[in-house]
């Protein structure tokens, strides 16, 4: 497991989204030691 002291921030340009629309996502790190998944997130786009 990765641990607090490897945190990175992470940044996406997503494109071509629905508006009014909910979308889910989810972050996975993954090294030598095994993978770790984050938590679902979601989010909605504007109207």
């Amino acid at each position: 497991m990765i641990g607090p002291a490897s945190a990175r921030t992470v940044r996406a340009t997503l494109r071509f989204l629905r508006r009014n629309s909910v979308y889910h996502y989810r972050f996975v790190a993954e090294n030598g030691s095994g993978r770790t998944l984050g938590r679902d997130r979601t989010f909605r786009t504007r109207r």
